[in-house]
Formats: C-alpha cells, structure tokens, sequence
C-alpha cells in the first residue's frame, strides 16, 4: 500500500474511530522504542511493562491493567513515532473524555475539588462502553469547535462534556482529549487493527534492522511486522510524528 493510500484510508474512517499511540522522546538507556512498536504493531500488550504511576493510578482507579489510546489525535508531548489502529467490533474497551492517569495523579482540576477516594466514582460516571461513546464524541465535537482540526491541533474547546472539569486557557490538553483503555488480558490482534505507523526513514531503517536481528521471534513473526510496517508507514519527513499525524487526521469531514 502507497503512503497515500493509508493516509486515504485514515481519513475515510471517522475521527471518533481511530485510536492512536504516541512515545515520548527518551534518550534513556533503558527506553529503546522499538520494543514498543514491535509490541504494538503484533498486539503482544502483555509484553511491555507498564510504568509506576500508571500502575498507581490503575490500582487507585480500580481500573485493572490497560493498554491506553487517544481517540481522534495524538498528544504531541507523545508524538516522537506513532501508531493509528481502529478498535474491531465488538471491542470490551471503554472511552473517557479525559486523561485518567492525569485525573488521578492531580493534573486536571475538577470544580468541586474531588477526593481521591470519589475518584473512582467519577472516571465510572464518565466512562463509555467502547462502543457506545461516538455519537456523544461527535456530538461534542461539534458543539466545542468550529472544525475538526481544532480538536486535533489542540485548541481548547468552548463546551465541556464533564460539567466539573471547566476548562480555560493554559490547561493541558489532558482535560479534554479522549482516552480509550482496554485490558491488557483481552486486547489481542482481533479487537484492534493497526492502519498506519508515522515513522522516519530514519526510524524506519533502525526498527527493521532490530526487528531482522531478534531471534526469540521465529521467521515468520519477523516478516509479518516488517511487512506490516512497509505496508502502512508514513513518512513525515522532518515533521515531528504527532504534529503530522493531527494534520492529516484533522481533514475527517
């Protein structure tokens, strides 16, 4: 497939219905990316570990282990390469019109000021089934921007679709952005499809080279992911991989 064919086929689908992955640029000797992305674009979630503040809000949350997704864009702060999937009905997700772990770790103000302990209440009352949250997404998205690109770009929006949450200017974008989440245990290569990986030629060229040499996968696993990756990359060029990908993704009529 061309890169105009995928980026055609992420603007046929609508906004509400891709959920995208970023990574934060670590130049850690620990944080090597491509383990990630091979992890993502295979669906082996279980593979990965998940970070201690995750893991705090999770367990205060009450909200299991889970792989988590913007819906609609992709976090900038998170947009070093990304990767786009669509959730494949019937998907046992749920969506929420906030960051949980920003929600949790006291990043996003509420009006009243909430508990820890209402916390899990809260994220309950303004969680949608994965199936369920599009016409009340699209619905918002309407009422809160002028076009679309506002919402992929990072604009604040005029309406907030939590009554607590008021949003003003300088806020993150952590208050609005839609998350999706799904166990760790029941995301499998059924349940999402991967449509397109933002990548560098650059980081193109580093993730197949590492994929070629990991041994612990037999041959072919190894063909499938480099297939898969050749097939539905997109080249930013000297973009960073988030700022592109809302662009593109805030063409959706």
């Amino acid at each position: 497939m061309s890169q105009d064919s995928t980026v055609a086929q992420l603007t046929g689908h609508t906004l509400t219905s891709l959920w995208v992955q970023g990574l934060r640029r670590d130049t850690g000797p620990e944080s090597d990316w491509r383990p990630i992305l091979f992890a993502r674009l295979t669906v082996r979630y279980w593979s990965l570990m998940t970070g201690a503040k995750t893991r705090e809000a999770e367990q205060g949350l009450g909200l299991g282990t889970n792989c988590y997704f913007f819906i609609g864009r992709c976090e900038p702060e998170f947009g070093d390469e990304a990767v786009v999937f669509t959730p494949i009905p019937p998907t046992d997700g749920q969506a929420t019109p906030f960051d949980t772990g920003g929600l949790w770790h006291g990043h996003i103000e509420t009006d009243p000021p909430l508990k820890l302990t209402d916390l899990p209440a809260f994220v309950c009352n303004y969680s949608w089934a994965s199936d369920g949250y599009h016409e009340d997404m699209s619905r918002w998205l309407q009422q809160a921007f002028p076009s679309v690109d506002c919402y992929t770009s990072g604009q604040v929006p005029s309406v907030s679709i939590v009554p607590e949450i008021q949003l003003k200017m300088g806020q993150s974008t952590r208050h609005w952005t839609w998350e999706a989440r799904m166990l760790v245990a029941a995301i499998t290569s059924t349940t999402v499809l991967p449509l397109a990986a933002i990548l560098t030629a650059a980081q193109y060229d580093l993730f197949s080279t590492w994929v070629r040499r990991q041994r612990q996968y037999d041959a072919e696993t190894r063909k499938g992911v480099l297939d898969l990756v050749r097939r539905i990359r997109v080249d930013p060029g000297d973009r960073a991989a988030g700022a592109f990908l809302n662009e593109i993704l805030g063409q959706d009529a």
